[in-house]
């Protein structure tokens, strides 16, 4: 296993961390996971894997896959949104 990879365990706790009402959402619009088993949330490395991003608990936020998409995209609000969602 590579450091940027997403360990199971690692992967719930952080769904459970950015959970309203014990139901994992996007940290950044909110949306809910879809019933079954969170379809539709990513879990987004907040300083990247090419940057040395490691698959941490303290660098892995939920996003949908809209706000992942947006945030590849160049939006830059939601990046520094996840940022200090994470201090």
């Amino acid at each position: 296993m590579k450091d940027t990879d997403i360990p199971r365990k690692v992967r719930w706790k952080v769904l459970r961390r950015d959970s309203v009402d014990d139901w994992p959402c996007c940290i950044y619009c909110g949306r809910p996971a879809e019933k079954g088993n969170g379809y539709g949330l990513h879990l987004h490395h907040v300083v990247r894997r090419s940057q040395g991003g490691k698959g941490q608990e303290d660098n892995l936020v939920t996003l949908c896959f809209n706000c992942h998409n947006e945030l590849h995209n160049g939006n830059q609000e939601i990046q520094h949104y996840c940022e200090e969602y994470l201090k």
